[in-house]
């Protein structure tokens, strides 16, 4: 008993010194081993441009450089001739690669398109009628005679009052799989008219 007792009246201090060494206080930091590792540099984006005209959060990325991941649009914008120059890639694909794609397809379509545009493609989906102007039915009137380049530029750049949808789906086969589910869409509506 007697041991313990002065085992602990030896060993609390330690402890306590220890653990007190260990903070540098609140006005110092500890030592930084590797520069803003603790701290980073904040940058916010409602921030203003410095006395220097110049700021991190309203720079400007330097001219032709391409973030990662992203693939830039073959048709500049509002290129329709170029658009529809473009080639569906995913048609004469083999069979088990258009199962693939026409359910990657249906999908996105869902997913991205049929909010609005109406899981038949009729322009009712289930916000249609919250909308200002009624989304455009995509197996009537014009959109059957839009080329698929065409229909793929309007989900990669947008339309109207429709924005791009590149960043939502940012496989570019992904894209080319929401056209042909259209062009199916367009055909079973054709086929129960």
């Amino acid at each position: 008993m007697m041991i313990e007792r002065i085992l602990t009246i030896l060993i609390v201090p330690f402890v306590l010194v220890g653990f007190l060494g260990c903070q540098a206080g609140v006005d110092q930091t500890n030592i930084e081993l590797i520069q803003d590792m603790m701290e980073g540099p904040q940058i916010k984006t409602q921030e203003g441009v410095g006395e220097n005209g110049d700021s991190p959060s309203v720079r400007v990325p330097p001219v032709g450089t391409i973030p990662r991941g992203y693939t830039p649009s073959p048709v500049k914008k509002n290129d329709l001739a170029g658009a529809d120059a473009l080639k569906n890639p995913l048609k004469g694909l083999s069979a088990e690669e258009l199962i693939h794609y026409e359910t990657v397809g249906s999908e996105k379509y869902r997913i991205y398109c049929g909010v609005c545009h109406g899981m038949e493609g009729k322009g009712d989906g289930p916000i249609a009628t919250k909308m200002l102007k009624a989304p455009p039915s995509l197996v009537q009137g014009t959109y059957q005679s839009y080329t698929d380049g065409r229909l793929y530029y309007v989900v990669t750049e947008g339309w109207g009052l429709m924005g791009s949808y590149a960043s939502q789906i940012p496989d570019l086969n992904d894209r080319w799989a929401v056209v042909n589910y259209v062009r199916q869409l367009q055909r079973l509506s054709k086929g129960s008219n």
